[in-house]
């Protein structure tokens, strides 16, 4: 018998409550938008304080059956349910994105892709690329093998892995780039009013600028989210300011408790990101 609610199903109940908001509508279309932002800030804070602990806790093989939370709930059993409903509210959530994005044409406001550009569009974009992002992309490239080590990669920064090859070699190569934060995340589009462009699609079409004597093999989109948890190191701080600040200081190298891929991103691909954020916790 369950005599109190699981705090992290408490709080993915309120997202669902949120998340009707946005499905609702009659409400505003800028509103609903921006009740799809605050899901995806509150589940990224899930996420980082939450997770991590749940995870650990599922793993712990000596803990049967956890009573302090008073949930009826095995640590492995709350960890299933959590991440379900999670998944559940995600795939809510994205379908009423791509209904909004659909919706705002209606209000002269339209998301497109490279391929429905036209040439003079594409020119003045890749000026505005090869100006204003180009310079700050600096390559950190590794080869698609075992062992070798990504850099460290910032917390929820959003990064394209580019898997690339020399021309006539066979062995291919993988390199990320950390998209530019002081760059807007849409791009309007020039001589169309409410056109505006993904950052990550004018990148993914200039690639090969990145590497002009190498074949693009692909470019894909992908995000880490930290563990945010501040372990406090009392005995070695003067007071308890110290202490917040060293530890805040630590914060974005604590290790990644998830990473959001694009779906189309190779298995390969995939696993070497994985493989390499386990080294990078290690």
């Amino acid at each position: 018998m369950r005599d109190f609610l699981n705090p992290e199903l408490s709080l993915l109940a309120f997202q669902r409550r949120v998340l009707a908001m946005a499905e609702d509508r009659t409400t505003p279309l800028l509103e609903r938008l921006r009740f799809l932002g605050i899901v995806s800030s509150n589940i990224d804070e899930l996420y980082m304080v939450r997770m991590a602990e749940l995870r650990m806790a599922a793993l712990d093989k000596t803990i049967a059956r956890e009573t302090d939370h008073g949930d009826g709930l095995s640590a492995s059993e709350r960890l299933t349910a959590v991440e379900l409903e999670l998944e559940s509210i995600l795939a809510v959530q994205s379908e009423c994105a791509a209904e909004c994005v659909r919706d705002a044409v209606a209000h002269g406001v339209q998301l497109l892709t490279w391929a429905s550009l036209s040439d003079a569009e594409r020119h003045t974009l890749r000026e505005r690329y090869l100006d204003e992002i180009h310079p700050d992309l600096s390559p950190f490239a590794i080869t698609l093998s075992p062992g070798v080590p990504l850099p460290h990669l910032p917390h929820l920064g959003l990064f394209v892995a580019i898997v690339y090859r020399a021309h006539g070699a066979e062995r291919t190569h993988l390199a990320e780039h950390e998209l530019p934060r002081d760059v807007p995340r849409l791009l309007g589009v020039p001589g169309r009013t409410g056109a505006v462009i993904a950052i990550e699609e004018v990148l993914r079409a200039n690639a090969h600028l990145l590497y002009p004597n190498a074949v693009i093999e692909g470019a894909y989109l992908f995000r880490v989210t930290r563990g945010g948890d501040l372990h406090l190191q009392h005995d070695q701080a003067s007071d308890l300011l110290d202490a917040v600040s060293d530890a805040t200081a630590r914060r974005p190298h604590n290790p990644a408790v998830r990473v959001e891929v694009e779906a189309n991103m190779p298995p390969a691909v995939r696993a070497l990101i994985l493989d390499n954020l386990h080294r990078d916790a290690l």
